[in-house]
């Protein structure tokens, strides 16, 4: 595989996971988009990622108010965490156009 097909396969798990972890904020925070700032917006940061910033929390009390446990393997399954499948890259803009895309409607 080149590694720009490993890229666009990166980019489809991140896009997969974050409509999974969109769909989960759908039910327990309607217009959860509405705050979150895509300038800030970093997957890495406990406060600016997209559960931190819904939240104004750090990640894991997020976490927690969502009812999912912080641990990697539930998390990344969301589009909350990365790993060898979605890097931060990816996520992070698998994130920013999911809520853009959302906020255009």
């Amino acid at each position: 595989m080149s590694s720009k097909q490993q890229r666009n396969c990166v980019l489809t798990v991140a896009e997969t996971r974050v409509r999974e972890g969109a769909f989960l904020l759908d039910a327990k925070v309607p217009g959860w988009e509405k705050k979150i700032d895509i300038g800030i917006l970093d997957i890495d940061s406990s406060a600016c990622c997209a559960i931190g910033q819904v939240f104004e929390e750090t990640f894991e009390k997020g976490c927690r108010k969502l009812g999912l446990s912080e641990k990697p393997e539930i998390t990344t399954q969301f589009g909350f965490c990365v790993d060898i499948f979605a890097d931060t890259d990816s996520l992070n803009k698998a994130w920013r156009e999911c809520i853009a895309e959302r906020i255009s409607k």
